[in-house]
């Protein structure tokens, strides 16, 4: 069931991802944003694009090696982040998987705590409702896998 519940997860966030990288409409003074394959072709155009781009860039990377089972590297991407410089949906990825890695490395209860401390909890009251989702969906399966199965409906 953990398996299971885990895999959705993991899809959850890979749909997340994709609508995020789709949802942007190209201005006529705006280029086409990149579209890389691997953790690393992101990790590549993260090293010469500007704070913003590069931002959303370590995002993707560090989302598709949380997906691979990387947990160490998509850490590593993670850490490369500024926060400042997401926006909007991007900002709930940026918590949700940091909460997600955070469990792996030290349970889920100290993952709920940092998920429910100051300053995640502000950025994510900032952000419009259909924003906060991968965040809410991370905060479920924390309480899930903390055994606090009301909390997580």
């Amino acid at each position: 069931m953990t398996t299971l519940y885990r895999s959705y997860s993991y899809l959850l966030l890979a749909i997340f991802l994709t609508l995020t990288s789709c949802s942007t409409t190209q201005g006529p003074d705006q280029p086409a944003e990149p579209q890389a394959q691997t953790a690393d072709a992101w990790l590549q155009l993260a090293e010469t694009a500007k704070p913003p781009q590069q931002a959303q860039y370590r995002l993707n990377a560090a989302a598709l090696l949380y997906q691979q089972g990387d947990s160490t590297a998509a850490e590593n991407a993670l850490s490369g982040i500024a926060p400042k410089y997401l926006q909007g949906k991007d900002v709930a990825d940026y918590i949700a998987l940091r909460a997600r890695l955070q469990s792996l490395r030290q349970g889920p209860d100290a993952a709920l705590a940092w998920i429910q401390s100051e300053r995640p909890r502000t950025a994510l009251n900032a952000l419009q409702p259909q924003e906060r989702i991968a965040a809410y969906e991370a905060l479920a399966d924390l309480h899930h896998a903390a055994g606090n199965d009301l909390q997580a409906a």
